[in-house]
């Protein structure tokens, strides 16, 4: 093993920055990028680069469930955290656990979404993790996902991982 002492490196590039909102919102951004999170339907409420928005959460579900009589239920504000886990120039990672509720107010489930940020990338890495909180003899989903808008050009797409025994399969 061979050990040199040196001067600390500097960390070069870009650095995220944290902004809580007086709405509650949290803003991280690093200078090219800025991505709005918050409490309810969509843990992103926007994600912009360049001065364009190129995601938005407005006027869609968000968050939803549908389960197996057509019924819709969304991410809800209501019950929900939101709680900010790492935080640094590199990376940020935010933790939200909430309900999903039905327009007649009745909780199907539950999620644990994280949102995770780097610093000189534009993308998020998301881990949702779907908490069932019904017995699934009288409760089961037939989809699942997360609506958001983009006014962009062409076509909008987003990358899943369906395989566990394949991680490069897209």
């Amino acid at each position: 093993c061979f050990v040199e002492v040196a001067p600390a490196a500097s960390h070069e590039g870009p650095a995220l920055a944290l902004t809580l909102g007086a709405d509650g919102t949290l803003v991280v951004a690093d200078g090219s990028w800025r991505y709005v999170l918050g409490r309810g339907a969509s843990p992103i409420i926007s994600a912009e680069s360049g001065g364009r928005t190129f995601a938005t959460a407005e006027g869609t579900r968000g968050l939803f469930v549908i389960d197996q009589q057509g019924r819709t239920a969304s991410a809800s504000a209501e019950g929900e955290t939101m709680l900010v886990e790492a935080s640094g120039p590199v990376a940020a990672c935010v933790r939200f656990e909430g309900p999903y509720i039905t327009e007649d107010g009745e909780e199907l489930a539950r999620h644990i979404t994280r949102v995770k940020l780097h610093a000189g990338r534009s993308g998020a890495s998301i881990t949702h993790t779907l908490v069932l909180s019904r017995d699934t003899n009288e409760v089961w989903f037939r989809d699942i996902g997360w609506e958001l808008r983009s006014d962009l050009p062409g076509e909008a797409s987003a990358i899943f991982n369906p395989s566990r025994e394949d991680p490069t399969q897209t």
